[in-house]
């Protein structure tokens, strides 16, 4: 394969650079140090026999690291598991974003199990510059498919290197056909907020063409996103209107948000501020399509006539009901639903905040 040559200095080594850079290691003293450490009894000559023979980094992990790392799970732990339902089509490449506690094992152990649930290949790990402080350690990896992430630069150099690592990370997925890790953070966050980070979206946008936003929802896998919402311990949501009955009242586009509260997480926390208190479910509704729609298809720049006009149409009509609206295929009212007293008692909790809060 024909690899742009800007990704030279950051990218793991080709399959024909492979045979010199095992001798190199073999021949490096620390490198055997750590050998007789990790693999005591083995040979110098029968681990060169060994890695001679693969052909490529995925022979290698197989052969040499895939053993390793089920003697690690055999000895130290009761077992492990990849529960990879979610990545329903084995043929696609993913890119994995996620703190890690070990950026050897973490990126380790996903392969492991994207392999023994039969995908085609491993990932490509993202690495910090800074934790290769040894010549062997920066060749090592680069053998078990990482590629180098860059720090300690200036703001400018840091762009150009976070441009770069983008573009080659498009590459990976779409010319190699590899999956990738990034770990955005070490350990979970202590604010409880394990969301993906913002920089790293933009970084990863940054090798992409065209709109940023649209990039990114092309490439979102939307899917994933909302099973795992479903097995949520706790989801958090809102309501577009909260009516002096208790019902609750809410209108979605994708159905993501209502299908939720409706089944799947163990606990429903339901936070709204009091403008979206109502008298009944009628005027509900009508909040949605006066108060709520218009201005959230704005926000969300959908190509209908609410953010062209300001208004809905289905509110111009005497009955607001449900079916009354445009007809556009950006049409942001598609499902909706209204709760009243719940069988499943402390399942939800609203909370009603004494001021006003979104839409």
């Amino acid at each position: 394969m024909n690899i742009p040559a800007e990704f030279d200095e950051i990218r793991p080594y080709t399959p024909e650079e492979l045979p010199q850079i095992f001798d190199e290691l073999l021949a490096d003293p620390a490198f055997q140090a750590v050998i007789s450490l990790i693999m005591p009894g083995m040979p110098l000559d029968m681990l060169s026999h060994k890695l001679h023979q693969c052909k490529n980094n995925l022979e290698v992990q197989k052969t040499i690291f895939y053993p390793l790392l089920h003697q690690i799970i055999k000895e130290h732990s009761d077992g492990f598991t990849l529960n990879a339902s979610s990545l329903t089509d084995k043929e696609k490449n993913y890119t994995f974003i996620s703190n890690h506690r070990d950026i050897v094992l973490d990126p380790g152990f996903l392969s492991l199990g994207l392999l023994d649930n039969h995908f085609p290949t491993t990932v490509e790990i993202a690495i910090g510059d800074n934790l290769l402080i040894y010549p062997w350690i920066k060749k090592l990896v680069r053998v078990n498919k990482s590629f180098i992430v860059q720090r300690a630069l200036s703001m400018r150099q840091m762009l150009l290197s976070s441009a770069r690592m983008s573009r080659y990370i498009h590459f990976a997925i779409t010319q190699k056909k590899e999956n990738v890790w990034i770990a955005q953070r070490e350990g979970r966050a202590k604010d409880s907020n394990d969301r993906t980070q913002e920089s790293v979206l933009k970084m990863l946008a940054l090798g992409s063409t065209g709109d940023t936003i649209d990039y990114l929802k092309e490439h979102t896998d939307y899917h994933k996103e909302y099973k795992d919402a479903y097995a949520a311990k706790y989801y958090l949501a809102s309501a577009n209107a909260v009516t002096e009955h208790g019902e609750l009242y809410q209108v979605d586009g994708r159905s993501n948000r209502v299908s939720a509260m409706l089944f799947g997480p163990e606990h429903v926390i339901v936070v709204a501020g009091i403008n979206k208190l109502v008298p009944n479910v009628r005027r509900a509704m009508e909040r949605v399509k006066e108060e709520a729609a218009p201005p959230n298809s704005e926000r969300l720049e959908c190509d209908n006539p609410c953010t062209k006009t300001g208004r809905c149409v289905g509110a111009m009509s005497a009955d607001h009901l449900c079916a009354l609206g445009c007809g556009s295929e950006d049409r942001i009212c598609c499902s909706y639903t209204i709760f009243g007293p719940q069988r499943q008692k402390d399942r939800i909790t609203v909370i009603l905040v004494g001021e006003a809060l979104g839409y």
